[in-house]
């Protein structure tokens, strides 16, 4: 498959994540809002819509929701404005879900690379986190990736390059735990 090709089905696979996110609000009008966002290429605008009805509207998430919605903004580059915003997104309480996602987390420093840890699959205890390099003129780290670690098991590593890396990172750190119906 072509790179090209690659980036197609990754944007196609993230349309329809985002066609599901829409929905999860109670109004007609809402939903052809969001998906209009996205119909017009303004995804950040949308996010941002999204997650400000989701929490005036008190709508609850499960927690693989919430890691998609958080995925949904790192892809589009606006974690840093919406992520404590959409870790602070009612839950649902009949479907909590496994996954966790965290704003506020300590970065580790590993030598070139500083990793933040981002979101946990609480049964399992495998960590997903944004794994950043140093830039070679100096102290800034560049997003560069994901990594996702277990105890026992040697970490899975993502390029930021790769069409829908953070898809497949979310994927990987979920994997063994996920409900049927997730995603």
């Amino acid at each position: 498959m072509s790179d090209r090709d690659k980036q197609m089905t990754a944007y196609a696979a993230e349309a329809k994540v985002w066609t599901r996110l829409a929905g999860l609000l109670p109004s007609p009008d809402d939903v052809e809002m969001i998906q209009g966002c996205w119909d017009i290429g303004e995804q950040e605008a949308g996010l941002w819509q999204l997650v400000e009805k989701l929490l005036e509207q008190g709508v609850g998430v499960d927690g693989f929701t919430r890691a998609e919605i958080a995925a949904m903004a790192v892809q589009w580059d606006v974690w840093d404005q919406y992520g404590d915003d959409i870790v602070a997104l009612p839950e649902d309480p009949a479907r909590p879900g496994p996954l966790r996602v965290y704003a506020d987390m300590e970065p580790v420093e590993e030598g070139e690379r500083l990793l933040v840890p981002w979101m946990r699959c609480l049964p399992c205890d495998r960590i997903l986190t944004r794994s950043h390099e140093r830039a070679s003129w100096g102290m800034l780290h560049c997003p560069s990736g994901f990594v996702v670690t277990a105890r026992g098991e040697a970490p899975l590593v993502f390029d930021n390059e790769e069409p829908g890396a953070v898809w497949t990172a979310l994927a990987a750190v979920s994997a063994t735990c996920r409900a049927p119906g997730d995603g």
